[in-house]
C-alpha cells in the first residue's frame, strides 16, 4: 500500500476513535430512552440492570453506525471517489472502469435504495456498455446478503463483491488483512498525546458509572 495513504487511512482512524470515544462518554440519562416492556420481557429486574443494558446498547448501536461510514471513507482514499449521485467510486482495472455503490455491512440496502442505485447503473452502461457496474460491502460474506432484496442485488450489478473479496479484487491479493492490522495498530499522533485510546469496556464503564451517580444525586 501506498505509504502515504496508509498515513491518510491512519489519521482518519484515529480521528474517528477519539470523536466517538469524546461524544459517548458525554452521553447523558436524557439520552436514553428506556423500554419498559423490552426491560420486563429480559427480566432487568433492578435499575442498574436496566441503565446498564440501555446504555450498553445505545453506545453498540452508535458505534456500529458510524463506523459504516469510516470504512466508506478508507476506500475513498484509496481510489477515486465518484462524486456522483448513488455512486462511491470509480475504479480502473482490466483496463475497464468500475462503478462501485458501496455499502457498510451485508445488509446496507434498502429495496427503494436498490433500486434507485440500478437505475444509475443502468444510465451508465447505456452511456459506457464496457463499463463494469459493482455493489461492494466492506465486510460480512455473500451468504448473509439479505434474504429480502438478496436477489434483486444480483440483479441490479454485473458484479457483487462482498468483504474480503472487494478489498482483495481492487487493491491486491492479501490486503483485507493488511487493513484489518492497519486497525489494529492504530496510534495518536503527537497532537493527540492528552487523549488516550480506551477500548470498548472502558468507555462503557466510564457512561456507565458516571450516570449511576448522576442518578443518585436525583
Amino acid at each position: 500500500m501506498d505509504k502515504n495513504k496508509e498515513q491518510k487511512i491512519r489519521e482518519k482512524i484515529a480521528e474517528y476513535i477519539i470523536k466517538m470515544t469524546q461524544k459517548y462518554e458525554k452521553l447523558k440519562r436524557e439520552d436514553l430512552a428506556i423500554n419498559p416492556f423490552l426491560a420486563g420481557a429480559l427480566k432487568l429486574d433492578s435499575e442498574e440492570k436496566i441503565w446498564k443494558f440501555f446504555i450498553t446498547q445505545r453506545l453498540q448501536r452508535g458505534i456500529v453506525t458510524s463506523f459504516g461510514s469510516l470504512l466508506q471513507e478508507v476506500a475513498k482514499i484509496l481510489d477515486s471517489e465518484a462524486n456522483m449521485e448513488d455512486i462511491d467510486l470509480v475504479i480502473k482495472k482490466n483496463s475497464k472502469i468500475h462503478y462501485v455503490q458501496l455499502k457498510s455491512g451485508p445488509e446496507g440496502f434498502t429495496r427503494p435504495a436498490l433500486r434507485k442505485t440500478k437505475s444509475a447503473f443502468d444510465k451508465l452502461k447505456s452511456k459506457n456498455p464496457e463499463c463494469v457496474t459493482t455493489i461492494a460491502f466492506c465486510y460480512g460474506v455473500k451468504s448473509q446478503i439479505s434474504k429480502i432484496w438478496g436477489k434483486e442485488v444480483y440483479e441490479s450489478a454485473d458484479t457483487v463483491l462482498v468483504g474480503k473479496e472487494f478489498w482483495d479484487y481492487f487493491f491486491g491479493d492479501g490486503f483485507y488483512e493488511k487493513l484489518i492490522n492497519i486497525f489494529k495498530t492504530i496510534k495518536f499522533g503527537k497532537e493527540q498525546a492528552t487523549i488516550k485510546r480506551k477500548s470498548f469496556d472502558e468507555i462503557l464503564k466510564t457512561v456507565y458509572d458516571r450516570i449511576l451517580k448522576e442518578k443518585v444525586k436525583k
